[in-house]
């Protein structure tokens, strides 16, 4: 005959290992090495139709962009920027790139996505707040 101690053990063990087992997986890619590689962007700001396009690099050293800010009248503005400031907490991505000042926040969704939201200033008129995604081309 077993214990009461036993018994009871056992049925948090099981309780444990059911809870946990329907637990959703952590997102991957929330941590800084599984962010490193090539990501796509594409972001819009609505209703003005500023668009940014093109790739983000992460990297241990010298992670950049590669973007075509896209204003609603069509006229296209490469910002190839190193990022000078990355942060990685949890499920959320925050990085930013100079001289324009440009922040991305994200939230990571899958281990290949990104859905991100653009703050670009413009004073002294009100930012221009967009949203789109990350997705990831390839690692480096």
């Amino acid at each position: 005959m077993s214990s009461p101690r036993i018994a009871t053990t056992a049925v948090w063990c099981t309780a444990i290992s059911v809870g946990c087992a329907h637990m959703p997986p952590p997102a991957a890619g929330c941590s800084l090495p599984a962010l490193y590689g090539a990501w796509n962007m594409d972001a819009t700001a609505e209703p003005s139709g500023y668009r940014y396009t093109g790739t983000v690099h992460f990297a241990e050293t010298g992670s950049r962009t590669e973007l075509i800010g896209t204003s609603g009248e069509g006229t296209r503005e490469p910002d190839n920027y190193p990022i000078d400031s990355l942060t990685v907490t949890a499920d959320s991505v925050r990085f930013s790139f100079a001289p324009l000042g440009v922040r991305i926040e994200g939230r990571c969704t899958g281990r290949d996505t990104i859905a991100v939201r653009f703050i670009l200033p413009q004073p002294p008129f009100p930012d221009i707040v967009g949203a789109g995604f990350l997705t990831r081309s390839g690692r480096e």
